[in-house]
């Protein structure tokens, strides 16, 4: 019943270098691009807030206006 000698198993190939180095390259390129990213948004929001919560504190410029046609008084 199947006395037979069995083959020694297929040891695993090594994986090659070169692929190794090219998929650190590929991930390390990935996240250098995802942290520039995050800086311009970072950057971006940094830059709209010109004021504080209180708003402007000077008197807003009043002129003619284009649907009444009279011109705005101040004080």
């Amino acid at each position: 019943m199947g006395g037979g000698m069995k083959s020694a198993p297929m040891p695993m190939p090594q994986p090659d270098p070169a692929i190794d180095d090219k998929v650190a390259e590929s991930e390390a390129k990935l996240e250098a691009e995802r942290q520039r990213m995050l800086a311009l948004n970072k950057q971006g929001g940094y830059g709209t807030i010109l004021t504080s919560g209180s708003g402007l504190k000077d008197e807003p410029e009043t002129g003619q206006t284009l649907l009444t046609a009279k011109k705005n008084q101040m004080g």
